[in-house]
């Protein structure tokens, strides 16, 4: 998905000759780019599923500033490089954000030892005598 992205915006300045190559980009975007904020928000919840409510605010709340960030950064870049050069230094930064994501995975856990199960294999209850009180 990001890889989409970033070579969609690393061709988007090369795809302006004919109204069919910029489509056929732009279709490549849209499409990497859809798939950013479904997978991303269920990368948050299965990372916290007991706080679904907090983490998702949380996550709206960096995705926006994401894009307010970029919008802000891209007006620099136009301001002072051109159009091409902020198509090239947005690839360049989703490159560096697959980067990222793809180093920082976490790794899957070893499953946890199996505890005893209290019920024995005749399908009775093994009781704990504590201070000889009986159970």
């Amino acid at each position: 998905m990001l890889a989409g992205v970033a070579l969609a915006a690393a061709l988007l300045p090369f795809a302006t000759a004919s109204a069919a190559t910029a489509l056929i980009v732009l279709m490549l975007w849209g499409v990497s780019y859809g798939a950013v904020s479904v997978s991303t928000q269920t990368w948050v919840r299965k990372a916290d599923p007991a706080r679904v409510e907090t983490s998702g605010a949380l996550w709206v709340c960096v995705f926006n500033a994401s894009i307010a960030l970029g919008a802000f950064a891209g007006g620099i870049v136009i301001d002072r490089a051109g159009h091409h050069a902020v198509m090239f230094t947005a690839a360049l930064i989703t490159l560096a954000g697959l980067i990222v994501a793809v180093t920082s995975r976490p790794q899957p856990r070893a499953p946890r030892p199996r505890h005893e199960d209290p019920v024995t294999a005749e399908g009775t209850r093994q009781t704990c005598d504590v201070g000889g009180l009986g159970a």
